[in-house]
């Protein structure tokens, strides 16, 4: 088993992780190298390119780092793969509780049950709009005649 795929969690950083970096070359594995995963990331420097550019921004005696953009797309990517030491990592070493990946079914049954109960409201407030509007007309209709009626 690759480290990635150790679920263990008890609130501290992974087993042999010492910085994100460590980290960061697990995940980058779980992409399928350096190479994969570079042309992700930097797809207009090619292939080789992009693999030497990520190497070095995971190298710590290097100045080339990830761009938090970057960085955030590497751990997406590795998370649609299966791959959660990255969040994990970071959430430890913040402070935080084991995070999870979103489940996407739960996700859009949530959005639903939200978009159902905004259209709710919408009727409601529509429901209001169209009172008020009546109530409005009435008394309109009940000042001009009392105007005639004055007259």
């Amino acid at each position: 088993m690759t480290a990635w795929q150790n679920t263990a969690f008890d609130g501290g950083p992974e087993p042999g992780y010492e910085s994100l970096n460590d980290v960061l070359r697990d995940v980058v594995r779980a992409l399928g190298g350096s190479k994969n995963a570079g042309v992700m990331l930097f797809p207009e420097k090619g292939v080789e390119g992009a693999a030497r550019l990520l190497l070095a921004c995971m190298d710590d005696n290097r100045a080339e780092r990830l761009s938090p953009h970057h960085l955030l797309r590497l751990l997406r990517l590795a998370r649609d793969r299966g791959c959660h030491v990255g969040m994990e990592f970071i959430a430890s070493e913040c402070g935080y509780t084991r995070p999870g990946p979103v489940d996407t079914h739960d996700q859009f049954a949530e959005l639903q049950r939200q978009l159902s109960r905004a259209m709710e409201q919408q009727r409601h407030i529509m429901d209001k709009l169209q009172q008020t509007t009546e109530q409005m007309q009435e008394l309109q209709h009940l000042r001009a005649q009392r105007g005639r009626d004055a007259a």
